[in-house]
């Protein structure tokens, strides 16, 4: 997979590739994007399906003690933005937040009233 992946990103696009590619910088190149068209292997309904059984074999998965849960890619920060859009908040980082409120005293403007209490540091940045 590591091969295709090295072939798409980089001997397709034109950048760095396998030896080479630790040889450039870190923002050149070596991206690629694909878009398919489910419907050309098979009905969508079916692919929902089957995907559905695949998750659920994943998360059906042998845990470690302490696990409650298995995860898939993407379903934590799904939960995590349901969870802040139905409190109403946005997390925001320590630069984020000092670059917000700099901006608004450039503008001589105060921020948001949901801004203007004191920041409450989180895991995840301010809430």
């Amino acid at each position: 997979m590591a091969l295709v992946i090295d072939a798409l990103a980089g001997v397709l696009t034109g950048a760095a590739f396998a030896r080479d590619l630790a040889s450039e910088p870190p923002t050149a190149g070596n991206t690629t994007f694909w878009a398919l068209d489910v419907e050309a292997f098979m009905a969508r309904e079916e692919f929902l399906a089957r995907m559905e059984a695949q998750i659920d074999e994943v998360k059906a998965g042998e845990r470690l003690a302490g696990v409650d849960e298995l995860f898939v890619p993407g379903e934590r920060s799904h939960r995590r933005y349901h969870e802040l859009a139905t409190r109403g908040t946005v997390p925001l980082s320590g630069a984020t937040w000092n670059a917000l409120t700099k901006a608004c005293a450039s503008l001589s403007i105060a921020p948001p009233r949901a801004l203007t209490a004191q920041p409450k540091w989180s895991d995840s940045g301010l809430s």
